[in-house]
């Protein structure tokens, strides 16, 4: 096992740094906090410095906010910009390190830095991961399975983690890194990372959050429950959580995770498993050897991860089409998502309203149709494109004033 000093100096490097402030701002160079940093960059990239080196900088807190997704509310914890400099600063560096450890059928954030400075043995090539890459790779393993089966059926088994950002332990987390990590000063800085994640719940979200709970007519009892999850004890006292929201989180997710890929992989023998991120699929030819890698994985995760797997865990034959990376991936098909398609209607009537009353421009709608096109091209969906894209509807209107 191969684990790697020297890195922190590489880290602190002007330059690296400096290729941190340009990711880090990418997409987001007119908010107020970035602008005020991009206009003392030098003043503040000097002081950043001095402090990682001296041992003096800690985690500066939290934007949180909520993210509406078609599948459920998130509560986003961004760092503030500072930081995010830092987690750039970092994974730049250590993301090649670890990639050489990752397998191959993990698709989830497996993309190279945009930039990077440092020395040449930590380059690494660009990998072709993602969602799509993913789907094509499930839909060669449901052939596979089904050509190579005696009995010409393909099943799956398909899991995710219960709440996994939230759940992932930090001493386990910690005893990843060190399999890779042997900078002392580099684990210094990264276990204040972890450590320092402990913002409460913002008021005005939980008030959101458990109103739409009483809305969908939840009884008095699951009410109380939900509330006190959302009350829970900070994650400094439980050693708890990564923030959804942080560049470092999604290695991390990665890392935790990766114990279990090779587990799977190597110890049970399974031939047709992948991973996007807590969903992870495994292709065979009965119920029954999966069932058994069923109490396996729940046994890895439970007691090796401190984990526990959602209750929607679930086998069922690969004929009914598999839910997985946004698709319904079968054999020799694609479609879109039932409820990817309800949401991109809806989005494409409000963006109708917002152009007829002069809220919205040609310019805003190329990109929302740019996404759609770009989502649906990978699917057998020509009629569903068609029938989507008939709600938006581009005329101009009086304004009344």
């Amino acid at each position: 096992m191969k684990r790697y000093d020297g890195l922190f100096d590489i880290i602190v490097e002007p330059e690296n740094l400096y290729a941190a402030f340009e990711n880090a701002r990418e997409g987001r160079h007119f908010k107020n906090e970035i602008m005020e940093t991009a206009a003392r960059i030098e003043e503040k990239l000097k002081d950043l410095r001095f402090d990682l080196l001296v041992g003096k900088w800690n985690p500066g807190g939290y934007h949180q906010f909520e993210c509406q997704t078609e599948v459920k509310r998130r509560i986003i914890n961004a760092p503030v910009f500072i930081d995010r400099i830092v987690h750039h600063a970092i994974v730049q560096v250590v993301m090649p390190l670890f990639e050489k450890k990752f397998i191959h059928d993990s698709y989830a954030c497996r993309l190279k830095p945009k930039r990077y400075c440092g020395e040449k043995e930590f380059e690494f090539e660009r990998r072709k991961k993602g969602t799509h890459r993913a789907v094509k790779r499930l839909q060669h393993f449901l052939r596979s399975a089904e050509d190579t089966s005696e009995n010409g059926r393909a099943y799956v088994l398909q899991c995710d983690i219960s709440k996994y950002y939230l759940t992932i332990d930090h001493e386990i987390l910690k005893r990843e890194l060190r399999r890779t990590i042997a900078d002392r000063r580099l684990l210094e800085v990264w276990d204040k990372m972890i450590e320092g994640y402990h913002e409460p719940m913002n008021p005005t979200i939980r008030q959101i959050l458990l109103r739409d709970m009483d809305r969908s007519g939840a009884d008095e009892k699951t009410l109380f429950e939900y509330a006190l999850k959302l009350d829970t004890t900070p994650p400094e006292k439980t050693g708890k959580g990564v923030p959804i929201g942080a560049l470092t989180s999604q290695l991390e997710a990665n890392i935790y995770l990766n114990p279990l890929d090779h587990f799977v992989k190597e110890i049970l023998g399974a031939r047709y498993y992948l991973r996007y991120m807590d969903d992870f699929i495994i292709v065979a030819g009965t119920k029954e050897e999966l069932k058994e890698h069923l109490l396996a994985v729940r046994w890895f995760i439970e007691e090796r991860l401190n984990l526990s797997l959602n209750p929607k865990t679930q086998i069922f034959p690969a004929t009914r089409g598999v839910d997985f990376a946004g698709y319904r991936t079968f054999r020799d098909y694609i479609l879109p998502r039932k409820r990817n398609i309800k949401a991109a209607k809806i989005r494409f009537k409000n963006l109708s309203h917002q152009y007829k009353f002069g809220r919205a421009d040609l310019e805003d709608v190329k990109p929302r149709v740019a996404s759609f096109l770009g989502y649906i091209k990978h699917c057998k969906a020509s009629r569903t494109s068609d029938s989507t894209l008939a709600h938006l509807v581009l005329c101009r209107g009086e304004i009344k004033r």
